[in-house]
């Protein structure tokens, strides 16, 4: 429940409230202390110890013990690790730590960004994160995630015009950068629900925090599909069928990565009409996909699997993962005028 204060005056100028008690000696808050006090977007106060946030960064510290982890296990705990924004982890064993979970922990931590190992010893690996929060901006880390994605696209559509089958494989390299930003971003959003400091340098307010994890979620699964593509058109070459029907592969590869760039442009730009776009294309990418699988039986023609499946991520999941971030787009529109 609320607590309710009432406003003093003190003085001739000066408006005060108290403090509640438990909430002051839970901050060790006594006479003479220093608050800091912040507005946030909304127009609230947001009152804190002036050492909060380095109490924070240590509340922030764990300590992970690795003897029961497959290096498959050890992976996933560290990405929750990072995302849920611990800024030290320790991880140990009561033992000596085998080098397949060290080499796991070395390598996710060059692949986590801002994360360094700070100490190591035969039982124990210590990584630290040198990020600073303050200095990144979700727009722009979204928007550097936006452009590697657009290029995937663009290298796909390029591949297949020229049927060039071993670029299409190495598209599956390029989506890892994809994946380090979507856990940065992740993080920063994590601890911007959090830390209400860090949610108003951010500018963003929480409801927004969650519309870019969601639509940071989506364009990972874009770029997931499009690498996927990739690995299809490759395989298909290798197939024993002699006509791929790579132009009407390309023509649609075109058209999916147009809507795409249109879905976040429309999404960075709150364009409400645009949204509504994206969300028509996407009831006609459903024809179009039984269109092109008429077609095939029509002409009495074989394609290999590869085909079908590519045409699936195009025309089903792809188009779905923008059209979710269409309807994020159409909520926060109304949210924005509403406020």
């Amino acid at each position: 429940m609320p607590s309710v204060r009432r406003v003093q005056l003190t003085g001739t100028s000066t408006y005060t409230i108290s403090l509640p008690k438990e909430w002051a000696k839970r901050k060790g808050i006594a006479k003479g202390a220093r608050l800091t006090v912040l507005e946030s977007a909304g127009g609230s106060l947001v009152l804190d110890a002036e050492n909060a946030e380095a109490e924070a960064m240590r509340a922030r510290e764990e300590k992970v013990c690795i003897d029961s982890l497959k290096p498959d296990s050890l992976r996933r705990k560290f990405i929750a690790c990072y995302i849920a924004g611990s800024h030290r982890i320790l991880f140990y064993s009561k033992n000596t730590m085998s080098n397949s979970l060290r080499q796991v922990l070395l390598d996710e931590t060059r692949r986590l960004i801002g994360m360094e190992v700070t100490d190591e010893t035969g039982s124990s690996i210590l990584v630290r994160d040198f990020y600073s929060q303050k200095e990144l901006s979700v727009e722009r880390a979204f928007g550097r995630m936006h452009l590697l994605v657009g290029n995937l696209f663009s290298e796909l559509c390029a591949t297949i015009r020229k049927e060039n089958f071993e670029a299409a494989k190495a598209l599956r390299l390029r989506d890892d950068e994809v994946d380090r930003l979507k856990f940065l971003i992740l993080r920063q959003l994590n601890l911007a629900l959090s830390d209400t400091r860090v949610l108003l340098a951010m500018g963003l307010a929480s409801a927004d925090c969650i519309d870019y994890a969601i639509a940071t979620r989506n364009l990972e699964h874009i770029a997931d599909d499009i690498a996927e593509i990739g690995m299809q058109f490759h395989d298909g070459h290798n197939s024993k069928f002699k006509e791929f029907p790579s132009k009407k592969l390309d023509l649609m590869c075109a058209e999916a990565s147009r809507q795409y760039h249109a879905t976040v442009k429309a999404f960075l730009e709150s364009d409400c009409n645009a949204a509504e776009a994206v969300l028509d294309y996407r009831k006609c990418s459903q024809a179009d996909y039984k269109t092109a699988l008429d077609e095939l039986s029509q002409a009495n023609k074989c394609a290999p699997v590869q085909y079908t499946l590519m045409l699936a991520k195009l025309d089903n999941s792809i188009a779905s993962a923008c059209a979710e971030i269409a309807e994020i787009t159409l909520n926060r529109t109304k949210r924005q005028v509403n406020g």
